[in-house]
């Protein structure tokens, strides 16, 4: 009880005792004695006794027993201080997940003899790691890193005086520097052609540890105290550069575009003070910092790695593996003859999982297929029949299985009976490939009549589909090749059309219409089928006009790709009537006339989807391909229509990706919906949804909007009856190009989702919206989390979510009384024309319910522009004396002297560097192409002697005052940055409106990059909606004929 006793009975303590007993061996008493000795130690230095809290003491203490013994068993062990040293250096570190790469002799080498040769042997290496884990100081991490304990990171540091810490920091700094450059970096991604053509996932996450670790090293450096260190020099090396680069990338990919910007600014500052050739300053400064989104999108991907992996080479062991492989399927086919059917799926999922990935054996899944068929697993026994059929499109088992699994799950009801159509057409080729299976028992059970045919020449296929010879159900059978349909095609009879090769390729022409005809359109005496069945199979839609259902028909559709549809324009919504667009003229004008309004404006031709139910037509799609179709990917629209779509991708169409509208429903489960140039999916007006476990990602604009109970046409007109319904469960929402989700006129429960990284809102709720939001994640959204404008009676309910990590509000509610009236005053309509329904008020709405469940933090990060938290070290760049009282170069605005001398004596140096600076982190705007501010729109829409003038909102303090800038001077100046108008597509060329503090700089033009930096750094203006605003440095050349903006950092944020 005495050593209990001693440490208080603290776990940490109590874990490094045991720890030190063990590896030495000693008695509890000794133990005991030592301690004592070393606390009496710990007080006699400390500055004040009273201060020392007693649970931190014990724990000081044990951790200092062992570090002294780390110390003592190095020198034993022949390894001299090199563990006691790498031990200073992991202080440093990113105590979480140090990497065992980082233990390097540096580059250039750490200046220390006795470590280098001691890491130089591979077994010195892991001799060090051995002694620090000995005594659970430090914890080794899935083999390939260690990770400490903060507060030991702490002890360690407070034995260290500052020159030797200075020493150890760059050591580190230098190890660091060499694990970068063995890895593949974000440069490398973006840049090299052979890793940009691959964009593996994973390929970055080394890169990331390193840049973790980067991190924390560069934390500790720049709060050194910089009076009490004798020389600057640890300030001023390309390694310190080098660190600086990888740890802007770092916080700007993770959405902290202050410290990125403060860390590039602090690079450019130390760039102009060392020597650095062409080579490394192209690599320090080819990614600019905010990143492209497009950019960061790329990077995020290789950050993911699903699968560690453990084995540097896997092929020196396929020989083993695929012979473990084939013993285990033979003793998985014993055990199945025995009707050890649990066995036997064992035996075979371990074949599996030891063969090597790319060369699995397909009886391996055959075996197993059938083996969950006899225990009744019908789902599982699907899927490995399918994967089986992937792998040997030839083994008719495969497709047998796929049938009996088949029926399985349409007799559990897991699947509707319209899927039986799959299961026929999987017998039909697996009779086709093995004719006997279809004497099997149960195949007869399953499918008595199977009446299948070849289609021999592709013109033939036309005339096969509405035959009236043929009985219903027949199964036309396609080889490779392309199918064109030369007039418009509409079914007689239920009908399956299979590919049976790779390659199946059809041009539907004028169109394919999936439909029940009545008695009187055949010329023969014919009674129709009540409802027309229809199964595709792995074919391709590969161009034509669209696939119509219509009432009392049921289309399946299997494995199958689509890139058919009448097209739209290229870029429709956003069409300007350039390269792809159907009607020039008109779009253009349109795009003239679009310039004069606020919001979100469809420009272009709208086109046809892939495939579309009307008027009561159903249809299911699964495992399908649908990309860059002519208008949308699928439609729903009518009276009973319903689409359900499953494990397909759904991407780059011209418009939405999945659409239900006018009483149309969908059911979308489990599919990749992205980088669709409009909605990824639509609901509305008068539609619904049941929407579950998608991806939706990457999309022009929402990537799910709901709505409809506004008029389309005028939208202070409520359509009572175009509100739509929709159920959004369990799906991930990000990247996309206006909010994650729109609600705008709908009822709508939103459970379950992660919703993040969109350009705009988490999700915006407005136009009489009922929500109920359960369980989200939603975080890092460019302007915030939640945004609630007016909704009027509409109900809202907030319970439950996670909404953290936005630079606006988490929640944010519109003050609907006083926007109603702005606006009425602003446009003065007619009061008449602001429909008020029965029991709602005037420009009020009910607030929304916002429980004690829902967790808020990190939210109203407010500005992204540096504040006194992130401090830049200033030194000139000659004598690298640090100063805050220094004076820029009057060309490139970067390098700092603290005298004329210096700047004169360093200017053989710096010319080289000024002119690279100047074009690398200066946007130059020739006044020439600068138009006076009319708030965003062509100057050219003025009235004649009509006057702007510009009022300002009141909160601004300091707008209108100071002092104005001079054309002539090259002097910096504050601008302010406005992105221009409220809830627009991300558009790079739209104008922006830039003043200065006293207005009288007050201009817009187009500028990609500072339209980029504003949308990434920015914060919300006024309105709180979408609008940005920045502050930027800014001066004039040339006499004024030239407006430069300087963007490698920021001023502080400004109240006017």
């Amino acid at each position: 009880m005495t050593l209990v006793e001693e440490l208080g009975g603290l776990p940490l303590a109590l874990e490094q005792a045991a720890a030190h007993i063990k590896s030495i061996k000693c008695s509890f008493s000794e133990y005991v004695n030592k301690f004592e000795k070393k606390r009496l130690k710990l007080l006699k230095a400390a500055s004040s006794v009273m201060k020392i809290n007693k649970a931190r003491l014990a724990i000081s203490t044990t951790w200092q027993l062992n570090i002294d013994y780390i110390s003592r068993q190095s020198e034993n062990e022949g390894l001299g201080t090199a563990a006691e040293t790498v031990m200073q250096i992991a202080s440093v570190l990113f105590a979480d997940d140090i990497p065992k790469e980082l233990i390097n002799i540096g580059s250039p080498f750490v200046e220390d003899s006795n470590l280098v040769e001691v890491l130089e042997d591979e077994m010195g290496c892991k001799q060090v790691i051995e002694i620090l884990t000995r005594f659970s100081l430090f914890q080794r991490v899935h083999d390939t890193s260690l990770s400490v304990h903060r507060l030991v990171q702490e002890v360690i540091r407070d034995n260290m005086h500052l020159k030797h810490r200075c020493l150890i920091l760059q050591h580190a700094m230098r190890m660091v520097n060499k694990a970068l450059d063995s890895s593949q970096s974000p440069v490398d991604v973006l840049y090299d052609d052979a890793l940009k053509r691959k964009g593996e996932m994973g390929t970055l996450v080394k890169w990331s540890k390193f840049a973790a670790n980067a991190n924390s090293i560069k934390t500790y450096i720049f709060n050194l105290n910089k009076d009490e260190i004798p020389e600057h020099e640890i300030f001023f090396n390309n390694e310190i550069l080098k660190l600086l680069q990888t740890t802007a990338l770092y916080h700007s990919i993770h959405q902290r575009q202050a410290i990125a910007l403060a860390d590039q600014a602090q690079m450019i500052r130390i760039m102009t003070t060392v020597k650095v050739d062409s080579h490394f300053y192209n690599n320090l400064t080819r990614i600019k910092i905010p990143l492209l989104q497009r950019d960061r999108e790329k990077i995020l991907d290789c950050l993911v790695s699903v699968i560690p992996v453990k084995n540097e080479d896997i092929h020196d062991y396929t020989l083993v593996v695929t012979s473990g492989a084939e013993a285990l399927r033979i003793l998985g086919n014993e055990a199945f003859k025995e009707k050890r059917y649990l066995d036997a799926i064992r035996y075979y999922t371990e074949g599996i999982r030891s063969s090597p990935i790319g060369n699995i054996d397909s009886r391996l899944f055959s075996n197993r297929s059938v083996a969950y068929i006899r225990i009744s697993e019908f789902a599982h026994a699907f899927s490995d029949a399918n994967r089986c059929i992937g792998i040997a499109s030839d083994n008719w088992k495969g497709y047998c299985w796929k049938v009996y699994a088949i029926s399985g799950l349409i007799e559990d009801e897991s699947f509707p009976p319209t899927m039986e159509a799959m299961g026929l057409a999987s017998a039909c080729i697996a009779s086709y490939k093995y004719p006997p299976c279809l004497l099997q028992y149960d195949m007869k059970i399953s499918y008595p009549i199977i009446n299948y045919q070849m289609v021999e020449r592709p013109e033939c296929l036309q005339q096969d589909i509405m035959s009236l010879t043929d009985r219903p159900f027949t199964t036309l059978m396609l080889r490779k090749g392309r199918y064109t349909i030369n007039e418009p095609l509409m079914t007689t009879k239920s009908i399956q059309v299979i590919g049976i090769e790779d390659g199946v390729d059809i041009d539907t022409g004028p169109g394919l219409q999936i439909i029940r005809l009545s008695k009187g359109d055949f010329t023969v005496d014919i009674e129709p089928e009540q409802t027309i069945k229809t199964h595709f199979e792995k074919v391709n839609f590969v161009s034509g006009n669209h696939i119509t259902v219509h009432e009392n028909c049921i289309a399946t559709f299997y494995n199958c790709k689509f890139s058919n549809g009448k097209k739209g324009c290229d870029t429709f919504p956003k069409c300007t009537g350039n390269i792809g667009c159907i009607n020039p003229l008109k779009c253009r004008q349109a795009y003239r006339e679009g310039l004069l309004f606020s919001g979100t404006i469809s420009l272009g031709q709208a086109g046809f989807p892939g495939i579309s139910v009307f008027n009561g037509g159903t249809a299911y799609l699964d495992t399908c391909l649908l990309d860059r179709c002519g208008g949308g990917g699928v439609l729903s629209e009518g009276k009973g229509s319903f689409m359900e779509i499953k494990n397909c991708t759904v991407q780059n169409m011209r418009q939405m990706g999945i659409e239900a509208r006018n009483e149309g429903a969908v059911k979308i489960s489990r599919n990749t919906i992205a980088g669709n140039q409009a909605h990824g999916i639509a609901i509305g007006p008068n539609g619904y949804g049941f929407i579950e476990e998608n991806i939706i990602q990457g999309n022009g604009a929402e990537g799910i909007w709901c709505g409809g109970a506004l008029d389309s046409h005028k939208s202070t007109h409520l359509n009572e009856t175009g509100a739509s319904r929709a159920v959004l469960i369990d799906n991930d929402i990000g990247q996309n190009g206006l909010s994650g989700i729109s609600c705008d006129g709908c009822f709508v429960e939103i459970k379950g989702n992660r919703i993040f990284s969109n350009h705009f809102w988490g999700m915006m709720v407005k136009s009489r919206s009922s929500a109920y939001i359960l369980n989200n994640e939603i975080f890092d959204n460019k302007c915030g989390g939640i945004r609630i404008g007016s909704n009027y009676t509409a109900s809202v309910i907030i319970d439950g979510n996670t909404i953290r990590d936005h630079t606006g509000p988490g929640v944010y509610t519109v003050n609907s009384v006083e926007n109603a009236l702005k606006k009425i005053n602003k446009n003065k309509p007619e009061v008449s024309d602001c429909f008020v329904g029965n029991g709602e008020i005037l420009g009020y709405s009910r607030p929304p319910i916002i429980t004690s469940t829902n967790v808020l933090r990190n939210n109203d990060k407010g500005t992204q522009h540096p504040n006194d938290v992130v401090r830049l070290i200033e030194a000139c760049s000659f004598c690298r004396h640090i100063s805050h009282n220094l004076k820029f170069c009057s060309k490139c605005k970067k390098a700092t002297y603290c005298s004329k001398e210096c700047q004169t004596k360093h200017w053989l140096q710096h010319k080289h560097m000024c002119k690279l600076l100047n074009s690398s982190y200066v946007v130059e705007v020739p006044m020439s192409e600068i138009e006076p501010n009319n708030l965003g729109a062509p100057p050219g829409n003025n009235k004649p002697n009509m006057l702007n003038i510009r009022t300002f909102n009141p909160k601004l303090k300091g707008i209108l005052k100071g002092t104005p800038p001079d054309r002539r001077s090259c002097k910096r100046f504050i601008v302010k940055i406005q992105s221009g108008k409220e809830y627009e597509f991300y558009h790079p060329n739209k104008k922006l409106i830039v003043y200065d503090q006293t207005v009288k700089l007050d201009i817009q033009f187009s500028n990609q990059t500072l339209y980029h930096l504003c949308m990434e750094c920015g914060v919300l203006a006024g309105e709180k909606l979408t609008t940005k605003k920045i502050f930027c440095w800014a001066s004039f050349k040339n006499n004024g004929k030239t407006l430069c903006f300087h963007t490698d950092n920021l001023p502080k944020f400004q109240t006017w």
